[in-house]
């Protein structure tokens, strides 16, 4: 059986994975058993070299189990060259389980040998039971920041300073609309806050202008759409390879056009 969980980051598909691979093997201590490899990402890339490592773990019989269980974190950060001599394994090898996570899809040749799982995101009364079972308090930036991603939530009210910006972006976009914009490119100059953080920014306006279109008294309706209307087509871009702070400051501009009214 080889599963792919798929979904955005911060919702745990690294822990359901290894969930599963203890009901496989039995076992409550992964680490501990012969039949169980995990495989992760170093620097953002898996390179190829990693299926070697994998076959050689496949090639011999499971010791205390029927099976053998190979989990690979953020699979869709492998390589063509991995990805291809990947599937060749998952050919191959009928007595191991493959469990991939991703988030982005993996060759169309792997999802046609693996079972499907999409991981959604959580509704605000999920989080809020989770967050009550965590005893971690209620944020309301946070909650917007994470989109519904327990694991962002978690990461970013345990970076205060990082939610104390964006508590004053969203005073900014209420009370200085300008002084929004012109914050946030202090912001990238001052710190590498790096794509993975640029797009929680970017969906936490497109959400908060979204919520809070009724008070924002200095901007006009069409101001508020347009702005809604460039950050849903920055996510989209952010996708991309090669996407970096030039970037991230050319959207800068066009939002402070926007916002400033000289748009």
């Amino acid at each position: 059986m080889n599963l792919i969980f798929i979904g955005k980051s911060g919702l745990f598909k690294k822990e359901m994975a290894l969930a599963k691979a203890r009901k496989i093997l039995s076992v409550e201590n992964l680490d501990a058993s012969p039949d169980f490899l995990l495989v992760e990402p170093e620097n953002q890339k898996i390179p190829v070299a990693q299926v070697t490592r994998i076959a050689d773990f496949t090639t011999f019989a499971p010791v205390n189990a029927e099976r053998k269980v190979v989990v690979i974190v953020n699979a869709d950060l492998g390589t063509i060259e991995f990805q291809q001599a990947l599937l060749k394994l998952l050919e191959d090898e009928p007595k191991t389980d493959f469990l991939l996570t991703c988030q982005q899809n993996l060759l169309e040749t792997i999802h046609s040998r693996c079972s499907q799982v999409q991981i959604k995101c959580w509704t605000r009364g999920q989080l809020e039971e989770w967050l009550k079972q965590e005893g971690i308090a209620v944020d309301e930036t946070a909650m917007l920041l994470c989109g519904g991603r327990p694991g962002i939530y978690r990461e970013v009210v345990s970076e205060t300073a990082f939610l104390a910006d964006c508590k004053q972006l969203a005073e900014n976009l209420i009370n200085a609309p300008e002084r929004a914009v012109i914050q946030l490119g202090a912001l990238a100059e001052s710190f590498d806050i790096g794509v993975e953080k640029h797009t929680l920014i970017v969906s936490f306006i497109e959400s908060f202008l979204s919520e809070h279109v009724l008070q924002h008294r200095r901007l006009t309706v069409g101001q508020v759409l347009a702005s809604i209307e460039i950050c849903t087509d920055e996510r989209r871009r952010l996708g991309k390879r090669g996407y970096g702070k030039t970037e991230m400051f050319c959207f800068y501009r066009k939002l402070y056009a926007i916002l400033s009214g000289q748009q």
